[in-house]
């Protein structure tokens, strides 16, 4: 196919009826495609079934056309990017679910959902709704991690949750909040659980801190610079 018959056909290609279309407010930037989406998520999630470990994150795809929602980002070359949330298989990087980024609008669920009325908790709901009770581990970082939806995970779907946690965010026990990193020698960890959660705070470089629903308070040999070390179970 020659390169201007590929460019016709992609500028006439349409996924939705413009007669048929249903708009939905809170996908209406997204709704030409949204079948598409639909499709590929529904095709990702039966054609294969993934390992223990799961991972959510964004990723950001590179864009040169025009569009609202793109996102920019000074510190690269191509400084225009498109970006979505995507729940990945962690060993293999297979991608079962995602979302488009569309701005302060996304298309996620408009009401309360299982409770939660929080974005980014709606971002990891949306994401691991086709994959209640199956004991999978979810493994993401401190954009996404919270006490409350930690707690709900582990009621609802995943037989864990683990990953790095922001030490300012509300829930967070006092003595975690009050630790100051430049009075912490390198290797020292706190510790404080509560049922089946716990929270470490370790000092390495800096100051990290782990949620984990999976691993206890337990120092574990490691190594750092082909030097035994140890370090918190989690952490590994």
């Amino acid at each position: 196919m020659s390169r201007t018959r590929f460019l016709l056909l992609a500028k006439f290609v349409h996924f939705v009826s413009n007669a048929n279309l249903v708009s939905r407010r809170y996908e209406r930037k997204v709704e030409k495609i949204a079948p598409v989406v639909d499709h590929c998520n529904r095709k990702f999630a039966e054609m294969y079934t993934p390992s223990q470990y799961l991972s959510l994150d964004e990723s950001l795809l590179l864009w040169k056309g025009r569009l609202s929602w793109r996102q920019c980002i000074r510190t690269k070359t191509a400084r225009f990017r498109i970006k979505s949330f995507e729940l990945c298989e962690a060993e293999t990087g297979y991608l079962l679910q995602y979302r488009l980024h569309t701005g302060k609008n996304t298309a996620m669920y408009p009401g309360p959902l299982h409770g939660f009325n929080d974005k980014t908790a709606k971002v990891v709901l949306q994401l691991m709704e086709g994959y209640p009770d199956t004991g999978h581990v979810l493994v993401m970082d401190n954009w996404y991690n919270q006490l409350l939806l930690t707690s709900y995970l582990k009621s609802w779907c995943t037989d864990s949750v683990l990953g790095t946690i922001s030490r300012r965010q509300k829930g967070i026990p006092q003595a975690i909040k009050d630790l100051n990193p430049k009075q912490l020698e390198r290797g020292v960890s706190v510790g404080r659980h509560c049922g089946d959660i716990a929270l470490v705070a370790w000092k390495d470089v800096k100051l990290v801190t782990v949620l984990s629903t999976y691993h206890q308070h337990e120092m574990v040999p490691g190594r750092r610079a082909g030097q035994a070390v140890l370090k918190p179970e989690k952490n590994l």
